[in-house]
């Protein structure tokens, strides 16, 4: 008897962990809140499919912090976001271990605290795109659980988070990766798609910790995928910028037979020097970035030189782009900072590249609200 009622509860928990579960929210002053447990910690919060985050008010996190439901390891840093007017307000960033809903549970979910105490608690798209599908029909919310969806269903959100990654539409293709990822879909190459759709939709602190969970870069090894410049731009977001010089210098050992990519590299880590004031350490980087320009298209520095300037001779073909006006002129600015240059030749020497049309030495010029043009720097 009591084999049979064993089997009996079992078959009837089976049945229950791929129902659809359906949760009567709380109607207060017009907005609908529902029910959850944080970490422990019983909660309510407002179901905002409109915001991108899980918020919580400061004396909420205080509170978790203070009675154990919140630990050290929880508190992640520092974000930034773009609230209703336009401007930008920075946040700590917290990690909620486990949100329980109604016997469903949502692991590893990323919140805001924000800076004033009273905030409204809010459950963003942070945690509503772990629940898979919901509809909402006035005060009644419906979970579709995932866990009887077909190969069909996968292939379909494979292909619709693929679609709008190659589409540049990053904020669906994070959502969609997200939910193959909830659903332990995503393979490791999957999750390195994910954490650059994150990135892409200038979310680092999620695209971090995307790709703290990989176990290791194997994969990425084998097949050649280039996931330290990834993690190398994760960091730069984050101003963590000495990790990201040593992420940027592992792929540059990568990929040294690609001269394009490793004189971007090169331009990635005297960036990071450059806003560490390593002035020095920054000039070496755009040194080698300016040294490959020049061996990508068989040039001299003398040449180089020249044609920074619109000097090159008639039957010359300038090799000028982006990518090397913007290294000259940081590489110019840092030997000034450095003392390498004297002040007054890091002028001369910007006015004419500013003349040549090189948009960094000009802004340079605009910024200090001097003219390029004026006899002193001919």
């Amino acid at each position: 008897m009591r084999t049979l009622l064993s089997i009996i509860i079992t078959f009837m928990f089976s049945l229950s962990a791929f129902a659809d579960i359906a949760i009567e929210m709380e109607n207060y002053n017009g907005v609908y809140r529902i029910p959850c447990t944080v970490n422990g910690a019983k909660m309510k919060f407002i179901f905002d499919t409109g915001a991108s985050n899980v918020c919580i008010s400061l004396s909420m996190a205080e509170y978790l912090y203070d009675n154990g439901f919140l630990k050290d390891e929880d508190i992640l840093g520092n974000g930034y976001s773009t609230v209703a007017d336009g401007s930008i307000v920075d946040h700590v960033v917290i990690n909620l271990r486990d949100i329980e809903i109604q016997g469903l549970h949502l692991h590893d979910v990323q919140a805001v605290v924000m800076g004033t105490q009273n905030a409204p608690l809010l459950m963003g798209q942070s945690a509503i795109q772990k629940l898979g599908t919901v509809q909402l029909q006035g005060s009644l919310l419906t979970i579709h659980n995932e866990g009887d969806k077909d190969d069909k269903f996968i292939d379909d959100l494979f292909a619709e988070a693929r679609e709008a990654y190659n589409n540049k539409l990053y904020d669906r293709a994070a959502t969609k990766y997200g939910r193959l990822y909830s659903m332990e879909q995503l393979s490791d190459y999957g999750v390195y798609r994910y954490a650059w759709a994150l990135l892409m939709n200038e979310q680092p602190l999620e695209a971090k910790q995307i790709i703290d969970n990989l176990k290791s870069f194997e994969y990425f090894e084998k097949e050649k995928i280039d996931i330290y410049r990834l993690i190398g731009f994760i960091n730069q977001d984050l101003n963590k910028y000495e990790t990201a010089a040593k992420y940027f210098e592992l792929s540059s050992k990568k990929i040294q037979t690609e001269y394009e990519e490793w004189l971007q590299n090169f331009i990635y880590m005297g960036d990071c020097h450059y806003n560490l004031n390593n002035w020095t350490e920054a000039a070496n980087n755009y040194t080698m970035a300016v040294m490959l320009h020049g061996e990508i298209h068989k040039i001299d520095m003398k040449y180089m030189q020249a044609d920074s300037k619109n000097r090159l001779k008639k039957n010359q073909q300038s090799f000028r782009n982006d990518n090397f006006d913007y290294a000259l002129y940081r590489l110019l600015f840092c030997n000034e900072r450095s003392g390498a240059w004297s002040t007054d030749g890091f002028l001369m020497e910007a006015a004419a590249m500013a003349r040549a049309g090189n948009k960094y030495a000009g802004k340079m010029f605009n910024s200090a609200g001097m003219d390029p043009y004026a006899e002193c720097w001919r």
